[in-house]
């Protein structure tokens, strides 16, 4: 159990989500001997909790948390972020607004807030995309230095297919973070979707040169090999096929059954039968 409790309070540190394996583990801990053990680092850990709770969709617990945390914080910023969240995963979304201008009015410069509200603008316009995308590069012109908000304008372009755009956000994102290997797989991956197969090609080997541990960026090397030599007067056949070949195996060693990465199993049988 010690070793869920460590877990949890490393990805507090590094500021990892992972919701699903945060919930899982926090309910081993939660109302044991081990959270009381806690002392008062239980506060981070409820906040950590509750946020996961509403990510996976459990609101009850995650009500329950927050009614904890309002207690010991009253008027904690932090707080109201959950608060927020709730709100919006009721589909509350016109309180949720009211809630974070009301906050935003006391505190204009409050990151969190401002990072929700683009979060709220996406829940109530779903087929404007174009909403969310206006508020966060005008966040953005105030925070520049916020690459999660780069990555996530990034994501947004994508999904309107602005290949080009997307790629320039995510390079401001390696502009800050130069040998960041998550924001290069972006990167390997938008290129990729864009038809760059060779550029793509050249971003996925960088990605596992920095960590050879990424199955999307083997397998989506693997999906370049494939596709540069189709090409007719590709100069380089024998050593994208070495490429490919090294590709296969490493992706064949993380998918199979008795990898440590945890994928569902349709997941499993799909990308095998891709790479066989």
């Amino acid at each position: 159990m010690s070793s869920a409790v460590q877990i949890l309070t490393d990805y507090r540190k590094e500021g990892v989500r992972r919701s699903q394996e945060t919930y899982n583990l926090s309910k081993q801990i939660y109302g044991t001997r081990h959270e009381r053990s806690l002392g008062d680092e239980k506060w981070a850990f409820y906040e950590q909790f509750a946020i996961a709770a509403l990510d996976v969709g459990d609101h009850n617990l995650a009500e329950e948390l927050l009614l904890r945390l309002a207690e010991k914080f009253p008027l904690s910023p932090r707080v109201s972020v959950i608060e927020g969240m709730m709100l919006e995963a009721k589909r509350e979304f016109g309180l949720a607004e009211r809630l974070y201008n009301n906050l935003l009015e006391e505190d204009p410069t409050n990151v969190a807030i401002q990072k929700r509200m683009i979060v709220l603008t996406k829940l109530q316009y779903p087929k404007d995309l174009s909403k969310a995308t206006d508020r966060l590069t005008t966040y953005l012109d105030t925070f520049y230095l916020d690459p999660e908000a780069w990555m996530e304008l990034a994501d947004i372009y994508t999904q309107q297919q602005s290949y080009q755009r997307a790629l320039f956000a995510i390079e401001e994102c390696l502009l800050m973070q130069p040998i960041n290997p998550y924001y290069i797989l972006k990167y390997a991956e938008t290129q990729y979707t864009s038809g760059d197969f060779h550029e793509a090609y050249n971003s996925y080997l960088r990605v596992v040169e920095l960590q050879d541990s990424f199955p999307r960026a083997w397998l989506g090397l693997k999906m370049c090999c494939r596709k540069l030599l189709k090409y007719p007067h590709n100069e380089q056949p024998e050593h994208l096929s070495r490429v490919d070949v090294l590709a296969t195996k490493m992706s064949l060693d993380m998918y199979t059954s008795s990898s440590t990465h945890k994928v569902d199993d349709d997941t499993r049988k799909a990308v095998l039968k891709f790479v066989e």
